[in-house]
């Protein structure tokens, strides 16, 4: 009996985490800051020699605001000048400004700019690519939301 609930205990865990990894050594969560602006939370480890990873979340509805890369979690910060796109599907809603990233300080990013620009809204699922991170190597991009 104990072998089975433990077995059903490991499925559910399987079928719950599922829906929010799409990737080798990629973990996907979320967590909600407030009632308006929630938050994602990217945990990337490069999965292979060319220091690739990818990541898919569903569900996403809102306007993305900011977003922020801290690249020495762990002791095993990324390649310098790393990059990685952030996509809704379609296109990458940070515009190239997540190329180049630094291995060692934290970057804020607003994925709009100027005076008639506008955030960029999300309406399914946004999606995170990374390359040229290197081996085994960590990193954590957050995405602020508001929610419509």
């Amino acid at each position: 009996m104990r072998r089975w609930l433990s077995v059903l205990g490991i499925l559910a865990i399987v079928l719950l985490v599922a829906p929010f990894v799409q990737a080798a050594n990629m973990a996907c969560t979320t967590s909600v800051v407030g009632s308006k602006i929630a938050k994602i939370t990217y945990t990337i480890l490069s999965d292979d020699a060319a220091g690739t990873a990818t990541c898919t979340i569903s569900g996403i509805e809102g306007y993305v605001m900011r977003v922020v890369v801290v690249p020495n979690v762990g002791g095993t910060q990324p390649t310098n000048a790393w990059d990685f796109t952030l996509s809704d599907g379609q296109v990458d809603i940070l515009g190239g400004r997540g190329t180049d990233m630094s291995n060692a300080a934290n970057t804020n990013i607003l994925p709009y700019t100027g005076i008639d620009a506008f955030p960029p809204a999300v309406s399914g699922t946004l999606a995170i690519s990374c390359t040229n991170m290197g081996n085994a190597k960590t990193a954590v991009v957050y995405v602020y939301f508001e929610r419509p």
